[in-house]
């Protein structure tokens, strides 16, 4: 009785093994993409929005925040 437990278990356990590789939804999914969506993406986008967009970003005082760093440095 234990010998056909084992046995169906080891059965099981390979059957499930060979599913897993086997089986197609575990292949990596393949790009559908072409080379000319991609370059329409790069026309869409322009250098001059991208740098425009970089200077919009307020930091806020930079400067003011490190000369406090440095004084509470100093005084350790």
């Amino acid at each position: 009785m234990k010998k056909t437990i084992i046995v169906i278990v080891i059965l099981l356990i390979a059957g499930a093994v060979f599913w897993m590789f086997k089986s197609k939804t575990n292949t990596p999914a393949t790009e559908t993409t072409s080379m000319s969506a991609n370059q329409s993406q790069v026309a869409d986008t322009d250098i001059s929005t991208i740098n425009k967009d970089i200077d919009s970003i307020d930091v806020g005082n930079t400067d003011q925040e490190f000369n406090d760093v440095n004084k509470d440095l100093q005084g350790l």
